[in-house]
């Protein structure tokens, strides 16, 4: 294991158990599994959906604030505005996807730990 920090791991691509290998090969294409520590990336279907939620949310509301501007403050078309919407959306989104993905594979690790530790005791 290297000497990176869990905090230091959960934006930089690295697994959360041995903080080496990575888990997005590309942008947005997933790794099965850790190439340095063999670690499964891929459980069961639906596993992600609650990184899938987060990333929803947190790019909706952040697509609030510019329907807002764009309607209230620069009088704009409501449709040129939900389509302005609709572009953030579409761009911001698989950017908060990827790393609330990152966020859930480290929490997630830190909370099995955690467990493993309860479970000792």
């Amino acid at each position: 294991m290297t000497d990176k920090t869990q905090k230091q791991s959960y934006f930089s691509n690295q697994c959360g158990k041995c903080r080496t290998g990575e888990i997005f090969s590309y942008f947005l294409l997933f790794n099965r599994k850790c190439s340095h520590c063999g670690h499964l990336f891929e459980k069961e279907e639906g596993h992600y959906l609650g990184a899938m939620i987060i990333a929803y949310l947190i790019s909706s509301l952040m697509a609030l604030p510019i329907l807002l501007l764009a309607v209230f403050k620069y009088e704009t078309d409501f449709p040129v505005a939900m389509g302005l919407t609709v572009l953030e959306i579409l761009i911001t989104g698989p950017i908060f996807y990827r790393y609330s993905k990152l966020v859930w594979i480290h929490a997630e690790e830190r909370f099995t730990d955690y467990l493993h530790e309860e479970k000792k005791k």
